[in-house]
Order: structure tokens, then C-alpha cells, then sequence
């Protein structure tokens, strides 16, 4: 964040919680260091750090003697709300992935059942049960069943 986008969250938080005004009338370098403590958050996280501690869905808002910790604690809530999504990301990436490994594709999904008779149909033919020309008119029945079935 920088620093007007500090002054206006500084001015927002303030009217949530009026006695951050009155520390910061106080002590005016605070808003700086808050500033450097919040560099790497964006106003739009700590904007709704805010959002969540005044409609209540995030508890502990600052207050008393911890308004001089304001900042820390916004920085640590937002540190924790990205730390949460890398882990919910994370666990989908992994959901997905054994998905597609237990499953496949979408298109392979869609294919098994096909290839399976054609595996079969190849055992066969390695095997000695089953001629190429059996295999090849057998396929090309496959064909035609799978591209009936699918209009």
C-alpha cells in the first residue's frame, strides 16, 4: 500500500474505531510506520480486514490498548487469509491432480470403455484367438457402435 492509500485507510479505520484517530493526532509518525508495517498489503486486503471486523465475521477487532498494534494486526490477519488460500489452492491442485490420475482426462474418460474393447480385442490377436482381419472388422463394428450411441 502506499501512502495515500495508507491516509485513506487510516481515515476509514478511524471512523471504525475512533480511538485510532486519537493516537495517530498524537503521535502523527505512527501513520508511517503503519505504512511500512502495511507495504506489502494491498489496501483492497486490508480494506476488507476492516470490512470483517466491523461486520463481525472476523473476530478481535482491535481495540483498547492494542490500537498501537493496528497495523501488526491487519498485517497478520492478512498474512493469514493468503496463507489460507495457498492452502485451499494447494489442496485443489492436489484434488485435481489425483482426480485426473485416478480418472484421466476428461477425453480419456470418455474413451476407456472403447479402448478396453480394443485391448482386449489386441490380446486376442497376440494370443492367437483372433485374426488381424477379425480384430480390424471388430474395431470398425467399435466405431460405428460408439459414434451411433454418441448423436
Amino acid at each position: 500500500m502506499n501512502a495515500e492509500q495508507m491516509q485513506l485507510f487510516a481515515k476509514n479505520s478511524s471512523q471504525a474505531f475512533p480511538g485510532l484517530m486519537e493516537l495517530l493526532e498524537r503521535s502523527p509518525e505512527t501513520l508511517g510506520v503503519w505504512g511500512r508495517t502495511l507495504a506489502q498489503v494491498s489496501l483492497a486486503e486490508a480494506s476488507g480486514v476492516l470490512s470483517r471486523w466491523i461486520d463481525g465475521s472476523l473476530a478481535d477487532p482491535p481495540v483498547g490498548f492494542r490500537r498501537e498494534l493496528f497495523a501488526l494486526d491487519v498485517k497478520a490477519v492478512v498474512a493469514r487469509d493468503r496463507g489460507d488460500t495457498i492452502r485451499k489452492r494447494d489442496s485443489e491442485d492436489q484434488r485435481a491432480k489425483t482426480i485426473r490420475k485416478e480418472n484421466g482426462t476428461p477425453a480419456h474418460a470418455l474413451c476407456r470403455p472403447f479402448m478396453d474393447k480394443v485391448i482386449l480385442l489386441n490380446n486376442q490377436v497376440t494370443n492367437g484367438t483372433l485374426t488381424q482381419q477379425e480384430r480390424d472388422l471388430a474395431v470398425e463394428e467399435l466405431i460405428e457402435e460408439t459414434v451411433l450411441s454418441s448423436h
